[in-house]
């Protein structure tokens, strides 16, 4: 039998990336050697393309990623037993949704995740949370819900009122700017240079600087060829996605479509 240790150098060599796949894997084994369902932590975007690729190139069987409703880019690891199905692992997965609400546009994101942090909530404890005028719903695992119901009281200088939700959270509320452009190519720098509204030095730069990610892995390379459904990240200008790639222009220009999220 492979040693775990030589399937996970596979597929990570961060050592965050190693740490968190052993953990996966232990859920894996965990479900398989006791016969019931195991679950991890909620894992980010990044974890989660790892994971998923691990997870099919050593055809693991039974499992699934959940976070609440579809499209989440938080997700936990569902790892279920032959005498369930699906809708029962999902029934079954340990992920709440608790509601805060507040005066219309007065509580953001970051207002949320701080409050959240304040009170002792990590990370890990959480999944997305959809930020609407009036209210956020908080995706979260189980036993972090109750807590939550009892500490936290304020966002920002907001007064929360809450409430856990027997069901699904509100449909995600998306609010981007879409930008029509032409590129010379697909390349990270031109695509960035088009959808932060800076040059193509200055673009190369961001990206050498660390400060680009594509689909939530850093990247380095100007040159690197991105495709529709890449969701780009730059740190000091945002979040977008390359929505989509059409024809070529009349003067042998790539046609795209982004949208930049605001």
């Amino acid at each position: 039998m492979t040693d775990k240790r030589d399937i996970i150098k596979k597929y990570a060599s961060a050592e965050e990336d190693v740490l968190m796949l052993a953990k996966v894997f232990d859920k894996l084994n965990a479900c398989s050697t006791k016969n019931y369902l195991q679950t991890t932590r909620f894992l980010s975007m990044h974890d989660c393309i790892i994971a998923e690729t691990a997870l099919r190139g050593e055809k693991a069987e039974g499992y699934l990623f959940w976070g609440a409703y579809d499209g989440a880019e938080r997700k936990i690891v569902v790892f279920y037993p032959d005498y369930l199905d699906a809708d029962s692992a999902v029934a079954d997965s340990g992920v709440s949704v608790v509601r805060a609400k507040f005066r219309e546009g007065t509580v953001g994101h970051r207002d949320m995740l701080g409050s959240l942090m304040n009170i002792g909530i990590t990370r890990e404890c959480l999944g997305d949370l959809l930020i609407h005028e009036d209210f956020c719903d908080i995706i979260c695992t189980t036993e972090s819900a109750a807590f939550i119901m009892d500490n936290l009281f304020r966002a920002g200088h907001e007064t929360l009122k809450l409430e856990l939700l027997d069901g699904p959270p509100a449909d995600k509320e998306e609010k981007f700017k879409v930008i029509r452009d032409t590129v010379a190519s697909l390349r990270l720098d031109a695509v960035v240079s088009s959808g932060c509204s800076v040059s193509r030095a200055n673009a190369a730069a961001l990206i050498n600087s660390g400060r680009v990610k594509v689909n939530d892995f850093e990247c380095i390379k100007t040159d690197k060829i991105v495709t529709a459904g890449d969701s780009i990240s730059v740190r000091g200008y945002g979040k977008m996605l390359l929505d989509s790639v059409g024809g070529v222009s009349k003067k042998g220009r790539t046609i795209i479509e982004i949208k930049r999220y605001v």
